[in-house]
């Protein structure tokens, strides 16, 4: 199922401020881009998995994705990374090309932050 993304912030601005007031405005800046840049290994599996109906695998890279944008609060690409592993966990298949490419238009979005 493709999620509703209309009232999903792309960033928690809640969780940047705290990260500013610990380390300054740069900080929050540099963790998205390393998630964005560590991404790369997973995204290759989630490719692989949809590719191959490998339901435990896209489930596997797509909670791995969940979870490294959750703690940088990227909301949309957690809130999309979690319905893709809830496609695998379900083995159902069908939509999960549909939600790679909102994934991919997602994580781009988290470049130009």
């Amino acid at each position: 199922m493709v999620p509703d993304l209309s009232t999903v912030p792309i960033i928690d601005q809640s969780l940047r401020e705290e990260l500013e007031m610990v380390g300054g405005t740069a900080l929050h800046p540099r963790l998205v881009k390393m998630f964005v840049e560590d991404t790369a290994t997973n995204w290759s599996e989630v490719t692989t998995a949809i590719q191959t109906a490998d339901a435990p695998l896209l489930a596997r890279s797509a909670h791995r994705i969940k979870g490294g944008a959750a703690a940088v609060g990227a909301r949309r690409v957690s809130t999309v990374a979690s319905a893709l592993e809830a496609s695998g966990r379900q083995d159902r298949l069908e939509d999960a090309p549909m939600l790679q490419t909102l994934l991919a238009a997602e994580l781009e979005a988290l470049k130009t932050l």
